[in-house]
């Protein structure tokens, strides 16, 4: 009889980027999102507050600096659009939305904050339209329709999280500290609360592929957490 060898559970190796020096002194090292596109999921993309952004094309075995000119390394928030591996957004502290076409090569401003964004931010593309964003900022959550450009507000409070549905772009869930859980299913017009967060200073929500009906949420209150 063979046997059959078992997986590694909760063992996980680190492949990079490295931290790198900025003005002088040593970055935190800390990353604060992950962009994989749907079209080409070899490719990576992640940033940081303080180094910026970087991609890889094998899977993490080698990385490049991807911020080109961007105007800061101070990146609060980061997404990808499912149709163009090479198209990103990027949210900037302090200098507002930028668009790279070409994978972070060269980058253009395409608008200003609506509000005042998170330190480290939400900013999710619609996989089936690269021109409508969806962001979170200090005091809600804000839609776009031509790339970034123009910002309506959609949502009011300050949430801590964002995610989209899996299976269809126009369905959005939000946490946001205090109120709960809200969903929305025609782009951010209407908004309905699914339950109710009092307490709660930090809530998180994730939605499983296998089965759109199904979500989880996690409520984060003074010095414990619950998962419902």
């Amino acid at each position: 009889m063979t046997d059959v060898p078992v997986p590694e559970v909760d063992v996980w190796t680190p492949i990079g980027p490295i931290a790198i020096n900025w003005s002088g002194g040593s970055s935190t090292g800390v990353l604060f999102h992950i962009a994989i596109p749907v079209s080409n999921p070899s490719i990576i993309y992640v940033s940081s507050k303080t180094g910026g952004v970087w991609a890889s094309s094998d899977h993490g075995a080698t990385w490049r600096a991807a911020s080109g000119d961007l105007p800061s390394l101070v990146v609060f928030g980061l997404a990808v659009d499912a149709a163009a591996a090479e198209h990103l957004y990027v949210v900037l502290g302090g200098a507002g939305v930028y668009e790279s076409k070409d994978a972070g090569g060269s980058w253009a401003k395409v608008g200003t904050f609506p509000g005042l964004p998170s330190d480290v931010t939400d900013l999710i593309v619609d996989p089936s339209n690269g021109l409508r964003l969806y962001m979170r900022a200090q005091n809600g959550i804000y839609r776009s329709d031509d790339g970034g450009a123009f910002w309506q507000p959609s949502l009011d409070g300050a949430a801590s999280h964002l995610v989209m549905g899996p299976s269809d772009p126009n369905v959005l869930y939000a946490g946001l500290p205090g109120q709960g859980v809200f969903r929305t299913g025609d782009g951010g017009a209407r908004w309905t609360r699914l339950l109710g967060g009092a307490g709660a200073i930090d809530v998180k929500v994730a939605v499983t592929a296998a089965d759109a009906a199904v979500i989880y949420t996690r409520f984060k209150v003074t010095k414990t957490e619950n998962l419902v």
